[in-house]
């Protein structure tokens, strides 16, 4: 079975030190949903789990693909990271 993360969006903060955004996979050829949370410190992304999935998903399938697939992933959503860090920043101190 192969399984391809296609895309993340509407990555948001939900605490201080995490953020969560809506993932979208593909599994032969088929598309399913979830939800996953960013364990952050500082401007790094510490840790990524599977919070909510979509019907046909199971959040053990989606912890495997995220463990084999962790450092690449980590990598991708810093930039992402950083930009949520700076409106963050911005909201509570005003704009630079």
């Amino acid at each position: 079975m192969n399984v391809q993360l296609t895309n993340i969006d509407n990555l948001r903060m939900i605490d201080r030190n995490k953020a969560a955004g809506n993932a979208t996979f593909e599994i032969d050829g088929s598309t399913y949903h979830a939800e996953l949370i960013f364990y952050l410190q500082s401007d790094y992304c510490l840790s990524i789990r599977a919070r909510r999935c979509g019907e046909g998903l199971t959040t053990e399938r989606v912890e495997e693909y995220l463990k084999m697939n962790r450092t690449d992933m980590k990598r991708g959503i810093n930039p992402e990271v950083v930009r949520l860090r700076q409106q963050q920043r911005e909201a509570i101190y005003g704009a630079e």
